[in-house]
């Protein structure tokens, strides 16, 4: 399972892997992961692991069509996906969590599989500056909740990458 925070080089890393499934299965015996929803970030995953009342940036773009419905469907294709053979999941969005009950629910949607984790983040200033520029094009609006993914000031938990370790292990 590869997390990376945003702006980490993730989106190229899930680009190069989707264009490259056949020869990194080929190579190393391990299969990319194929998200029905979202070929690049897999929504899926954040979508339903990440605490429900959190205004993630996929809820938010996506809010509209994510019904209880879609989210049966998003666990039906995960489940679809769990073949046995060895999988690399990659999903930005789950850099958002920050408790053990979403470690929980994230384990409990890709069981029986162990899960090794591989986290990825950068300097914090250099990240706030970077995520707040991709809010800016993104059109989404900082937010003055502390609860909130869209809140930037430098107290904000989005900078607190000191958690990881503590809800991954071995990372």
């Amino acid at each position: 399972m590869h997390i990376g925070t945003q702006k980490t080089g993730t989106s190229s890393f899930q680009a190069w892997g989707g264009a490259n499934r056949a020869e990194i299965e080929r190579l190393t015996g391990f299969r990319f992961y194929s998200s029905a929803w979202n070929k690049r970030s897999m929504i899926e995953f954040p979508i339903l692991a990440v605490r429900p009342e959190l205004d993630l940036p996929s809820r938010e773009v996506n809010h509209l069509w994510i019904t209880p419905e879609v989210k049966r469907e998003m666990r039906e294709h995960i489940r679809s996906q769990l073949d046995g053979q060895d999988l690399i999941i990659s999903a930005e969005g789950l850099s958002f969590i920050r408790s053990a009950e979403e470690v929980d629910r994230l384990r409990e949607l890709l069981d029986p599989y162990e899960l090794d984790f591989i986290v990825v983040q950068r300097d914090r200033a250099d990240f706030l500056r970077s995520y707040v520029q991709w809010m800016k094009q993104s059109n989404f609006k900082p937010s003055a909740d502390p609860e909130s993914c869209r809140y930037v000031e430098t107290d904000s938990w989005i900078l607190d990458f000191d958690i990881f370790p503590k809800l991954f292990p071995g990372i």
